[in-house]
């Protein structure tokens, strides 16, 4: 299932710059198929705003699709990790 950052709520500005930008689907591939994700991260890879776009993504506690770089378990594991170092060092 995809979800368009546009069902999300507003389109940042930013995201007409990304690489990704009217790619449709390519950033949502399908559960299991690696070559579609390995495409869709190669296209973050070289983007502009892809700092900007994982920053989003991890704000908005998104799950779907590849934003910034990173899987949504990628992003899950990395909120996971970020919270058990802040929890450490409080």
């Amino acid at each position: 299932m995809t979800m368009p950052l546009t069902l999300l709520g507003s389109v940042p500005a930013w995201h007409q710059q990304a690489n990704c930008a009217g790619l449709g689907d390519a950033m949502f591939p399908e559960r299991g198929d690696n070559a579609a994700v390995a495409r869709a991260k190669f296209i973050c890879a070289r983007c502009d705003v892809r700092d900007k776009c994982l920053t989003d993504a991890l704000d908005r506690g998104d799950e779907w699709g590849i934003r910034g770089g990173l899987s949504g378990h990628e992003r899950r594991n990395l909120r996971r990790d970020t919270r058990q170092k802040q929890e450490a060092a409080a």
